[in-house]
C-alpha cells in the first residue's frame, strides 16, 4: 500500500506514504531533467546542424532557418497542454505523464536519425520540423503534468519542496545539454560533429528515456484523481469546464507564466547572445561559463520550494519577482563595465539563482487555483499559453528595445514589466479552488 488507508468506510484521500512521495519525486525529476535536455540539446546544436538542413551560400541564413524550426516546438506546447490536460484528468496522472516522457524521447531519438539534405532533399528539413512539433507537443503536457501530480501526492506543508524537486530536473536538463554537446564535440572532433557526430546527443535521448519509463511504471494515480474515479466525477470534458467555471483561474495562471517567462527568457536566451555579442567572449567560453554558471545555480530551486512551504505560495512569488527586477538588471549592466569574467560569472550566477527560485515557488500557484477534476487541463491550458507569449515574444521585444534604445542592456527592462504583471495578478488570487489557503501556514515551532 502507498497510503494509508481507512477502515471505516472512509473514502477522502488519505495522506500519501513517504515512499510514494520519494517515487513520485524521482520520476518527476527524471522527466522533467529528460523533457529540457530533449527540448535544448537541438538550441546547441542549432549553428552545427544549420549547414546539413538549409545549406546556402549564407551561413546566417542557414542559422535563421534552423532557429526557426527551434521556434516551431514552442507552437506545438498548448495542443499539447489541451490534448495532456484532458488525459490526464479523464484517465489519470500516471498514464498522461508516461506518455509525455515516451512522446518526448521518441521525437528525440527520430531527430538523430533524419536523413541531411545531401541525402533526402527538401525532405530533411520538412521531417526536422515534424520532431520539432512532436516534441513541443510531448512538453506542453510534461513540467505541469508532473507538477500537478507531485502537487496531489504530497502534504500540504511539503508541497513546495516536493515540487521544487520536478522543477530541479529542468534546471538539471539545460545543464545537461550543453555539457553533452561541448564533451561529444571534444571527443569526435569539430569536423566529425558537423558531419555526424551531432547526432549522439540526440540518440542518448533513449537510454534516459528508458529511465524514465522505468521510474514512472512503479507509480500509481494519486488518491484524489483515484477517488474522483470511484464516486464517478471524472470529468468528460474537462477543459469546457475550465472554460465556463474556471476562467479566472485559467487567466491567472496565463498571466503568472507570461510573466515568469521573463527572467528565464533572460537568463538562458538573451544572456549568451549578450555574452558573446556585446561582451565580445569567446563563444566557446561561454558555452562553458553558462554550463557552470546553472549547474551552481541548481540549489536555487530548493530555496524557492522550502519558501512556499515557510511563507506560502502568493507571499514567495511575489518577492522572488521584485527580487529578480533589483538583481537581473543590474546585473546585466555591470557585466558591461567589468572586463573580468569571473565577475562576469558571479553575476550571470546571481541572475541564475533568482530566476530558479521564482520558477520553483511560481509552480504551486499554477496547480492549486483549480480543482482536482480539472486541475490538469486548467493549469496546463493557462500555462502553455503564458509561455508561449512571455518566451515566444520576449526575444522579439528584447531586439527592439536595442534597437530603439541603443543600450545593450535595455531587454532587462522587461523584467520590470514581467514583475508589475505578476504582483497585479498575485493580488487577485484570494484562495484556491481546493479550499486550501492561498498562504500556506508557517509551520509550528518545535517544542
Amino acid at each position: 500500500m502507498t497510503t494509508t488507508e481507512s477502515t471505516s468506510g472512509d473514502t477522502r484521500p488519505q495522506t500519501p506514504s513517504r515512499e510514494l512521495r520519494r517515487r513520485a519525486g524521482v520520476a518527476g525529476f527524471t522527466g522533467s531533467m529528460i523533457e529540457y535536455y530533449d527540448f535544448l540539446v537541438y538550441a546547441f546544436l542549432t549553428v552545427t546542424m544549420a549547414p546539413q538542413f538549409f545549406p546556402t551560400q549564407n551561413p546566417a541564413t542557414s542559422t535563421l532557418a534552423a532557429l526557426a524550426v527551434y521556434g516551431t516546438g514552442f507552437v506545438a506546447r498548448p495542443l499539447g497542454g489541451v490534448f495532456f490536460g484532458w488525459l490526464g484528468d479523464r484517465r489519470g496522472r500516471r498514464d498522461a505523464l508516461l506518455l509525455t516522457v515516451l512522446i518526448m524521447g521518441l521525437a528525440t531519438a527520430l531527430m538523430g536519425l533524419v536523413p541531411v539534405y545531401a541525402a533526402a532533399g527538401l525532405l530533411a528539413p520538412a521531417l526536422l520540423v515534424v520532431t520539432r512539433i512532436v516534441q513541443g507537443f510531448a512538453a506542453g503536457g510534461e513540467l505541469i503534468g508532473s507538477a500537478t501530480y507531485l502537487w496531489e501526492v504530497s502534504e500540504g506543508r511539503k508541497r513546495g519542496h516536493l515540487i521544487s524537486i520536478g522543477t530541479l530536473g529542468s534546471g538539471v536538463g539545460a545543464v545537461l545539454a550543453p555539457i553533452t554537446v561541448g564533451t561529444t564535440t571534444l571527443v569526435v572532433g569539430t569536423e566529425a560533429m558537423s558531419a555526424w557526430g551531432w547526432r549522439i546527443p540526440f540518440l542518448l535521448a533513449i537510454p534516459l528515456l528508458l529511465l524514465s519509463l522505468r521510474l514512472r511504471l512503479r507509480l500509481e494515480d494519486s488518491a484524489e484523481f483515484r477517488q474522483l474515479a470511484a464516486e464517478s466525477r471524472l470529468e468528460r470534458f474537462p477543459l469546457r469546464r475550465v472554460v465556463q467555471e474556471h476562467k479566472v483561474p485559467l487567466l491567472q495562471v496565463f498571466a503568472l507564466n507570461t510573466a515568469a517567462s521573463v527572467p528565464a527568457v533572460l537568463v538562458v536566451v538573451y544572456m549568451n547572445v549578450y555574452l558573446t555579442q556585446v561582451l565580445h567572449i569567446a563563444q566557446q567560453n561561454v558555452f562553458w561559463l553558462s554550463a557552470v554558471v546553472l549547474l551552481l545555480a541548481l540549489p536555487a530551486f530548493s530555496l524557492g520550494g522550502r519558501a512556499v512551504d515557510r511563507f506560502g505560495s502568493r507571499r514567495s512569488v511575489g518577492t522572488m519577482f521584485i527580487a529578480c527586477s533589483l538583481i537581473i538588471y543590474p546585473a546585466i549592466l555591470l557585466m558591461g563595465l567589468v572586463h573580468n569574467i569571473a565577475v562576469v560569472g558571479l553575476l550571470y550566477l546571481a541572475a541564475a539563482a533568482c530566476n530558479y527560485a521564482l520558477q520553483a515557488a511560481v509552480y504551486p500557484s499554477f496547480v492549486s487555483l483549480f480543482p482536482p477534476a480539472v486541475r490538469y487541463s486548467g493549469s496546463a491550458l493557462g500555462w502553455n499559453l503564458g509561455a508561449v507569449l512571455g518566451a515566444g515574444i520576449s526575444p522579439v521585444v528584447a531586439g527592439l528595445l536595442v534597437t530603439a534604445t541603443g543600450m545593450d542592456s535595455a531587454p532587462a527592462f522587461l523584467m520590470f514589466v514581467a514583475t508589475a504583471i505578476a504582483l497585479i495578478t498575485l493580488a487577485t488570487i484570494k484562495r484556491p479552488s481546493t479550499g486550501e489557503p492561498a498562504e500556506s501556514p508557517a509551520p509550528a515551532p518545535a517544542s
